[in-house]
């Protein structure tokens, strides 16, 4: 799951995984809802922050450019395990301009 939601809000033409499984008797402590979003977000926001200085471009520029657009809704994604999903709506730009401005 947490694979399949990398791409998250960005226009991402390819993108490939590897995961390693570790198996333990201890007991589980996870998320109960929504597995592997926080730990995508993370992670992409975490890659987009070095992508962005390999590369010599504002990081927030970065994702404007890579932001869906509404105009593109809706907005099909092949996921490995789901599927083909479909992000119907979404204002991406806008909530990104309204974290910088509540973040500043």
């Amino acid at each position: 799951m947490t694979a399949g939601r990398l791409p998250g809000p960005y226009r991402i033409p390819a993108d490939r995984a590897v995961g390693h499984l570790r198996l333990t008797n201890k007991t589980p402590a996870a998320a109960y809802r929504s597995p592997g979003r926080y730990e995508s977000t993370f992670v992409r926001e975490r890659l987009f922050d070095a992508i962005a200085a390999k590369l010599g471009i504002d990081r927030i520029e970065l994702r404007r450019r890579n932001l869906i657009a509404k105009t593109e809704m809706p907005f099909a994604r092949q996921m490995e395990v789901l599927g083909e999903q479909a992000y119907d709506s979404g204002k991406y730009e806008g909530l990104l301009d309204k974290a910088l401005a509540v973040f500043d």
